[in-house]
């Protein structure tokens, strides 16, 4: 609420703040102090928060119950961050972690449950988001130490043009998805479909890129963007098909 409403209403902003709401008792769970149970701003090292995508709540959800996800995650990232495809597995392969050798880390172990050539057609590339956010564990806290080894958050990841960037973590991956044009698009789709509840293709083939454009003039105001949709669906309506 605060990005959101705020006057420049930035989107970027959602990415990179890197601040949370906590109050005692969640702040001494999250390694801070302060006092007091309502909830207040409490700032973070820029390398350990990033916006949406490091918020407890959001990591949590795309974790295991004892631990992080990274494959949960990296599907989140590309389907909803990046807007991205992937396709169906050619074969489901059950994560069963009682069955990997317990002295592996997350990421070793995630490693080699996909090693398999079929595998690795999308998950080099879900891998490869979800590992640059393994200094979080299963509920958000921040973790330099893994099953008594350093966490490794460095990935080589491969962008829709087929270039290789690398990720050092958290910082890196917020600062590729707020400055990405895909990712800013896939931004303008979701809170058209999530606003209107209905798929944007139906109001024209080139509506993303036109409120897009909207978006980026705006500099990314966030306030102005929910402007520029309400007038739109409200003044171009549905596409007929046609016979």
């Amino acid at each position: 609420e605060d990005i959101l409403w705020s006057e420049s209403s930035d989107y970027r902003e959602l990415l990179l703040s890197s601040h949370l709401y906590l109050n005692q008792e969640l702040a001494e769970f999250y390694g801070q102090s302060i006092e007091g149970d309502k909830l207040k701003r409490v700032d973070f090292e820029k390398t350990e928060r990033s916006g949406l995508i490091t918020h407890p709540y959001l990591l949590s959800h795309f974790s295991y119950s004892y631990n992080s996800s990274p494959i949960h995650r990296g599907v989140f990232l590309i389907r909803q961050m990046l807007g991205r495809t992937l396709k169906p597995p050619p074969q489901a392969v059950a994560f069963e972690n009682q069955k990997l050798d317990p002295g592996l880390s997350m990421r070793e172990k995630i490693t080699h449950v996909t090693k398999d050539s079929n595998c690795m057609v999308c998950h080099s590339i879900i891998n490869s988001l979800g590992f640059s956010l393994e200094n979080y564990d299963g509920i958000g806290r921040w973790r330099d130490i893994e099953n008594n080894k350093k966490v490794d958050s460095l990935t080589q990841f491969e962008t829709r043009s087929g270039k290789n960037i690398a990720l050092r973590g958290s910082r890196d991956l917020a600062e590729f998805i707020a400055n990405d044009p895909n990712a800013q698009k896939a931004f303008v789709q979701n809170l058209f479909e999530y606003m209107i509840k209905q798929p944007i293709q139906a109001y024209g083939e080139n509506v993303v890129n036109v409120l897009h454009g909207h978006f980026i003039k705006s500099n990314f105001s966030c306030k102005k963007l929910i402007v520029e949709i309400l007038c739109l669906a409200s003044t171009k309506g549905i596409e007929p098909k046609e016979s």
